[in-house]
Order: C-alpha cells, then structure tokens, then sequence
C-alpha cells in the first residue's frame, strides 16, 4: 500500500466538493503539505499582493472569492479487504456521522492488520484524532473534523498519514462493531440467515484470519474439550473481543435447534402421551425432529380407518432444519365430526427413503399403527420407505399428487386443461371398470399426453372402483383427506393454511402444530359438554349428513321385496335414466356404496327406512351410522382428555450444543502485552528498568 498524492483537475474545486464518496484524480507527487495552496485565476502568493487600497470593484471582494476557491491537494491511501473489495481514505473525505467515519476508519485499519483507537488526549469536541494501538512509536494519525456549516453535521478527514511505519509493533484485533456488521450484511445477503453461536464464530474466524494474513501473524481458534462445554469456543486469552462477539451471539440469538429441542423435550415432560425424537448432524445441526401430538392413539382408534402422509417444502423465507431448507413430514386422520386431525409431525432435510422411513419407524414406536390404507404421493422414495418397516402398509395414490406428478411431466409438451383436470377425478370417483375406461377414453380424446399417462399407472392404487367392497376410505381423495365435495373456498382457505406453516421457522413450525392442538382439544371438549346438556346422538358432522340424505328421499321410488330384512330397490326418479339399487337395511348395505365408503346411510337406505317403519316396522336410521359419528363415542375419546399444555420460555432448559469459554481479565499490560495485570505489576517491570 502506498500513498498518492491527488492531482490538480482543470477547474478548480471549493474545498467542499471534495467530500464526495469517491476521491478526486491523482495528480504527479510532490509537496502534500496542508500549507501547499493554490488560489484560482492566476492570482499571486498573499505575500506578493499590491499595497494599498484596492479599487473599487476590485481586491477585497475578488480576494474573498479566491479564497472560497482554494484547494489543497488531498492524500489518499487505498486497501484491499478479505473479501477483496477496495477501501479508499483521502483527505475531505465526508462521513455523514461520528460513529460511520469511526467505522470506517476501523475497517481500513483492520484491512492493514492493525487496531486504530482515538487519542483521547489530543481528541476534544468536534475534533477526533485516531491512532494505533501499538507499544511502540507510529506515525499512523488520521484527523476527522466537524463541519462548521450551519445545520451540517458531517465530519470531514483533515489529517491523514496511513503508514504506520517500521516500528509500529500493532495487532489485529476485532471490534464487537465489526463483526456486528458483517453479520447485517451476510443477514441481508442471506434473508434465512439463522445466527448460532458457530455462525458468530465463523464470522470473527474470518476477520482474524484475514488480519493475520494482512500482517503476518498466526492465529488459532481453540476447541473446548471439556465435558460441560461439548462445542467450539474462542481463545479468550488471544481474542477477548472475539469471544464476548461469540458469547453475546450465542446467548441473543440461540440457534433454531437448541431452541426446538427444548421445546419438545419439555413439551413431552408436561404432556405424557405425547412423543418426541430429535437428531442432529455431527457437527451439532439440526437434521430432523419428529413429534407426536398428545392423545393421538386414543383418537386414531375412535377415527376413521384411513390415514394421510403429506410432505411440504418449506419456503425459503424461512429456513429449514439446519439453515437451508426443509420438509414437513405429517400424519393426519379424520374423526367423527370429519376434522381433519394431526397425529404426528416431522421436520427432516429432505424427501428421502431415509428420512421417509425414520418417520414411519417413529410413528410405530410411539403406539400410532399403520395397519390402515395411506393415502400419499407414491413416490419412490416413499415406496423404499415402506418396503423397509416391520409391517407392510397400503399405499394409495393421493389425487392431488396424482394432478400435480401429471402437470410436471406434461409442461414441457402439454399444458394440463382444467376440463382434463375434471375428467381425472371422474375417473377416480368411477364406480365400475367399464365407467372408468369410457371416461379414460374422453381423456384420450381431450389430450392423448394425459391419457397415455394415466394408462401407466396401476387403477390399483388410486381408482376407486378397485377398492370397492374392500376398505373404506370416507370421501378422501387427497393426502390432507379432504373430501371431494369440499367447496373451492375451503380448500383455498386450507392450501393457505398449510403454506403459512411451511413458511415458518422451525421453533415457530412446531409451536403452531401445539397451539392447534391445545386448541383443538379444549374446542371438542367444549362440544362434548354441549352435546351432552342437549342430547344429541350424532356429531355435528353426521347430523349435517342425515339432514342433507333426507331432502332426497321424497324424489326416490322403493319396490320393496321382504319386510322382516327390510330389503327393497330403490332409485332417484329425478335421473334421466333411473339406476336401480338393491338395499338391505339390516345388512346396513346398498349397491351405491356411498353407505360402506363413508359410513353413513345414503338417500335409498333411508327411503327404504321410512317406506318400512311407515308399515309399522322400527328402523332406526341413527343406528345405522358408523359408530364413529356417534356423540357417545365423540364424548369417550374427548370427554375425559386432560388439557393440553404448552411450556413457556422460561420454563425452557436450553439445549445447548454451542459453548464459549468464559472470558478472561481484559486488562493488558502496556509493556509485556499480557493480559491479567498492567505495567505497575508487570513481573518484567523491573528487568526493562534495570
């Protein structure tokens, strides 16, 4: 690094068009003393100006012009960063605050492998002189004053000689500002920075190893060994500034992970049915947590036989499980009052076999059983996942993954029509072969890419008419198990819902999971009183159901055949062309199926109970509802449930995986530069006297 001097522009320049952002042309050397000026218009030196009074017109006002004209030549001096940008000190440089030109002038300094501090005893007012920090003789000194103008409170370089000459014995060393500010400037480059502790350290790790390059030195970050520490901590012998940077970062901005892990644990301690495992990464990241809401055995056994696996991204505003993103893992049921209910949820890195399969495992170890059909996006990763539990489980394709995996592989080629779309879930909702083959053929026929697609995938594992008479999947087409007739609003507000909170942090992800859940016990035990005060037999749900089922039964025709089983044929004249179907009300059965898929009775169960007891039988169409929708059975899983507790932060024992040492005496001693005593108790006090 060395200085140039400025050179002189055409026009000359007031002094104050110099405290710009960037310094004014290098001029040829010579003399860069303050005292060199240079006036405009060719005037002469003030010592060779004519006596006597001047003219009118003339000489005093023309003097005072020049002099507002006077320029000096500034100096400047230009150093490279560790991150290879380029800082430039010169003369009437402005800084628009005290606390900004101290920065700078410290970075330009760190840059050089130094530490520059303000002479307090030539420094006073509107007048700050820095210096280094060095035991010996150093001719580094940079004058910044306060601007005289009224109103203007900016500091202008007034000194500056940036050599620190052969004698300087200065060292690096950080200031807590510094690191502070290439930690805003990593967070604005990065906006899912998640600051740890080993964040804090890399980034004064950084600083210091670049300082030691600028001068030579060798520096070294030491790791704690020690059983109560168990992570990485600076020398707080070689780098006290460092290490209270590190300990501050580590006790503001505690890392997503300690945080989530003492949230579970102590989640699981005030709630016993709940369960929770977190992992972690070697080098002590977050790798995935997984997390069993409370009751969750107690109202899969009282819910339907169905389940859904759904695996969403999180966006990446918020970061993930070890600071760069991740997947949410959830397992849902539906209950009696069809809610859609949380059983379990995860947070991994990624949709992989592994991470899939830990899940699973998880879920099994905690009392959840997966003996029940899954509804799921039949990836391969989730195939490998389940060929490797204990217990085989079934896998049905989720619709909606089903749309989805279609849209993707067609883009390139074919854009998936919304009238395509409506045809995929007719032929999902397809009672018969023969109906789901004619409407394959109208796919075919509206884009032959979508039928050759559907075409390769087994009906097996998503149509319905091949799951008929076999298991019931209650109306669930998708993972989330969200019926088929739910309205577009609906599923509008619930895709909103989950993108919020796949949007989130993970401390923020699983504490909304436990507010939901809080929330959805105290809201079914408050139904549950309700519905105990008034009587009814149904949830809310089923008596929805019932109520819609009988505004059909005046438009159905019943031909009955044996009063004793209460079988009849039943069918809706509002049909174009009326469809027969064969019901046995003992047998609780109808040929629709819709009876078996949901558990409920439909429109031709319930003409063939009212044509039977209007002949003096006693049928009674509650009781044939699945014993799920009962309130007897709604009021056993939620009526004795205990609430749901959430921990407090205070009540949190932080997990910490990242420790600092302590730091030590802070007072050095200006003649050895040791630390824990000054000069009048330096031990080599008395050899240098001597």
């Amino acid at each position: 690094m060395q200085e140039q001097p400025q050179q002189q522009p055409e026009q000359e320049l007031a002094l104050h068009h110099f405290a710009t952002a960037e310094p004014p042309e290098q001029q040829p050397s010579g003399d860069l003393r303050l005292g060199n000026l240079q006036r405009t218009g060719g005037a002469g030196d003030a010592s060779k100006r004519p006596r006597g009074r001047p003219k009118r017109g003339t000489g005093r006002p023309a003097a005072k012009a020049a002099a507002r004209s006077v320029v000096r030549h500034p100096r400047q001096a230009t150093v490279t960063t560790r991150s290879g940008a380029q800082l430039t000190l010169y003369q009437y440089q402005q800084f628009a605050s005290r606390e900004q030109g101290k920065l700078f002038i410290r970075q330009f300094a760190l840059a050089q492998g130094k530490r520059v501090l303000i002479d307090r005893t030539a420094s006073g007012g509107s007048n700050i002189v820095f210096v280094c920090k060095s035991a010996t003789a150093c001719t580094f000194k940079v004058r910044i004053l306060r601007s005289k103008r009224k109103g203007e409170n900016a500091f202008y370089v007034t000194t500056l000689e940036t050599d620190h000459g052969a004698q300087c014995t200065g060292k690096v060393a950080v200031t807590r500002k510094q690191v502070l500010r290439d930690i805003r400037e990593a967070s604005e480059a990065n906006t899912t920075l998640l600051l740890t502790g080993a964040d804090a350290q890399s980034i004064v790790e950084r600083i210091q190893a670049h300082a030691a390059a600028s001068q030579g030195l060798s520096h070294s970050l030491t790791t704690s060994s020690g059983s109560g520490s168990g992570g990485v901590a600076a020398n707080p012998r070689g780098f006290p500034q460092a290490s209270v940077v590190v300990r501050t970062a580590a006790e503001d901005a505690m890392s997503d992970a300690q945080k989530l892990q003492a949230l579970l644990a102590q989640f699981q301690a005030q709630n016993p049915t709940s369960s929770m495992q977190v992992d972690a990464y070697s080098e002590r990241a977050l790798r995935r947590a997984f997390l069993k809401l409370p009751y969750a055995a107690q109202i899969q056994q009282q819910s339907a036989r169905v389940l859904g696996f759904e695996a969403t991204a999180l966006r990446s505003s918020s970061s993930n499980s070890g600071g760069g993103g991740g997947v949410t893992l959830e397992l849902v049921t539906k209950d009696g009052n069809d809610d859609s209910v949380t059983l379990a949820v995860a947070l991994c890195d990624g949709c992989t076999a592994e991470n899939y399969a830990w899940f699973f495992n998880c879920c099994l170890s905690s009392g959840l059983s997966l003996d029940v059909p899954i509804v799921c996006d039949r990836s391969l990763a989730m195939l490998t996942a389940i060929a490797s539990l204990p217990m085989p489980c079934m896998l049905l394709q989720s619709t909606k993954h089903l749309l989805a995996n279609m849209a993707r592989e067609l883009a390139p080629r074919d854009a998936l029509a919304p009238d395509v779309r409506a045809l995929v879930l007719q032929a999902q909702a397809a009672t018969t072969a023969a109906e789901y083959e004619s409407v394959l053929a109208l796919i075919d026929a509206q884009s032959a890419a979508a039928g050759d697609y559907l075409r390769r995938v087994d009906p097996d594992t998503w149509a319905k008419h091949t799951y008929l008479h076999r298991y019931p999947l209650y109306g669930a087409q998708c993972a989330a198990l969200r019926v088929a007739a739910a309205s577009p609003e609906a599923v509008a507000v619930a895709d909103a819902a989950s993108d919020a909170a796949a949007a989130q942090s993970p401390l923020l992800l699983f504490q909304s999971y436990i507010e939901r859940a809080m929330e959805r016990v105290y809201q079914r035990r408050r139904n549950v009183q309700q519905w105990l005060r008034s009587g009814q037999l149904l949830t809310q749900f089923g008596e929805r159901v019932l109520l819609a089922v009988r505004e059909g039964v005046p438009f159905c025709r019943v031909a009955p055949n044996d009063d004793e089983t209460g079988r009849a044929y039943v069918w809706d004249t509002r049909s174009a062309v009326p469809k027969r179907r064969r019901v046995n009300v003992s047998a609780n059965s109808c040929t629709c199926a819709y009876s078996e898929q949901c558990g409920l009775p439909c429109k031709h169960l319930a003409a063939a109970v009212d044509f039977f007891n209007a002949g003096g039988a006693l049928w009674d169409l509650g009781k044939l509802c699945s014993s799920m929708y009962h309130a007897r059975t709604y009021i056993g899983v939620y009526g004795q449930l205990a609430p749901v507790t959430m921990p407090l932060e205070e009540e949190l024992q932080w997990q910490t995986t990242v420790q600092v040492v302590p730091v030590g005496p802070t007072n050095r001693c200006s003649l050895c530069h040791a630390f824990g005593h000054n000069k009048r108790r330096c031990p080599n006090a008395a050899g240098q006297s001597a």
